[in-house]
């Protein structure tokens, strides 16, 4: 598992607007997926709880995905990474590409033939994290789990997760402009990536 030291302008308190001086202690915040289940019948797809950890002794505030996350219109931005681990009665030579993680920061995603609606930002979706405390991430549906071959095998998946404060905000959306102010000036700068977990596909 990954994680990075940042630099945060914080919040005073909890839910509070009044903006603390540049603190230059180390934050630790890292990024893990989990599960319950991990082999799956052909065509089943991961259920994957994804979580933000605060480990530091500071708070930390960040933000939660939404439509557009993915395909990097708004901060956060998100992306799953699956890798082929194994897969029964192939050969290692036809799949010897897809065996690593190809996900690099920084994160960016091409528009593709997307709608051109992007979820609107709200107060709710800055989420302020207290010391040794963890937030469950909130996945937008169409992006909620990985896609893993229609093979029998075994996968290894990761989560990337990217808080860009300064992004230029793209597509249509309603954002709340007290909301995208406090994501602008009082959010860390992160670049995550989770643990892995390991899947098994059967018949």
């Amino acid at each position: 598992m990954k994680h990075t030291i940042f630099i945060l302008l914080c919040f005073c308190s909890l839910g509070g607007t009044s903006i603390c001086e540049i603190d230059e202690a180390a934050i630790d915040v890292r990024l893990e997926i989990r599960t319950k289940e991990t082999i799956l019948k052909k065509g089943t797809p991961p259920n994957i709880e994804v979580y933000l950890m605060n480990k530091g002794d500071k708070l930390v505030n960040l933000v939660q995905p939404g439509d557009g996350s993915e395909s990097g219109w708004r901060t956060p931005m998100v992306k799953w990474s699956t890798r082929i681990v194994e897969l029964k009665s192939v050969p290692q030579e036809r799949y010897a590409d897809s065996q690593t993680h190809l996900v690099s920061f920084p994160l960016w995603f091409g528009a593709g033939a997307r709608c051109g609606n992007v979820d609107g930002l709200k107060r709710d979706q800055v989420i302020s994290i207290l010391p040794r405390q963890e937030v469950n991430l909130k996945l937008f549906w169409n992006w909620r789990a990985p896609e893993l071959r229609g093979m029998e095998g075994k996968y290894g998946v990761k989560f990337f997760y990217e808080n860009k404060p300064d992004i230029v905000w793209k597509g249509a959306g309603n954002n709340d402009p007290d909301a995208l102010e406090i994501v602008r000036t009082k959010t860390a700068a992160v670049q995550l990536e989770s643990n892995e977990l390991i899947f098994e596909v059967v018949e």
